[in-house]
């Protein structure tokens, strides 16, 4: 498991009994919570100490029982938990690359939630539940489009940068977000053409 947004420096001491009270005094009433946790190991994000003005290091959480995490982690997203003002996100330990797809839905979420519209975000993909019916998005692009066909304001998505991209997708990562579709599109066209004369080019020089 990982949680987001605790202080630094808050874990004092022991980062173990830290986590092991800050669950049972913001999470109590389930059963499992009421004994061990089992927590197997507890620490920070490896890298060196933000400064204050940076977002804390997340913390790794490794429990010995699987079910005990899930039940920790599903009680955790119906409460909102807050240390020193600030709130912490619980979620799990995800690898790598599928932390930084979901991190290209932060500007997909955000519309969503001025719109009172429920969503959820499954690994890499996101379902949306509309009034007409859900649609579920591959990617936080394809997302980002149709919400903007729908009317909604979608910030520009972070995308990372990734082998396995479409070739829209590699086209989209360039190109600044417009308000007016026509003169996106003949921006990309006019990429797409300006790409064609660069590959007869080489070619030519083979």
């Amino acid at each position: 498991m990982r949680l987001y947004g605790v202080p630094e420096g808050s874990e004092g001491t022991s980062m173990v009994a830290f986590i092991d009270n800050l669950i049972k005094s913001e999470l109590g009433g389930d059963a499992p919570m009421d004994r061990n946790l089992g927590i197997e190991r507890a620490h920070r994000a490896l890298g060196p100490k933000p400064p204050a003005s940076a977002p804390p290091r997340s913390i790794i959480v490794r429990f010995l029982s699987f079910s005990i995490k899930e039940t920790i982690l599903h009680a955790a997203w119906k409460k909102t938990v807050r240390i020193q003002g600030k709130q912490v996100y619980f979620d799990h330990d995800y690898a790598l690359e599928v932390q930084k797809r979901r991190k290209e839905y932060i500007p997909i979420k955000r519309a969503l939630k001025e719109k009172g519209i429920r969503f959820q975000t499954l690994l890499t993909k996101m379902r949306v539940f509309y009034t007409s019916g859900s649609v579920l998005y591959d990617s936080a692009i394809q997302a980002a489009e149709d919400l903007r066909k729908r009317g909604m304001d979608v910030d520009r998505v972070p995308v990372t940068a990734r082998s396995n991209l479409t070739a829209e997708e590699t086209l989209a990562q360039l190109l600044p977000w417009e308000t007016q579709t026509t003169r996106r599109a003949g921006f990309q066209e006019s990429i797409r053409e300006k790409l064609k004369v660069f590959r007869r080019e080489g070619n030519e020089t083979e």
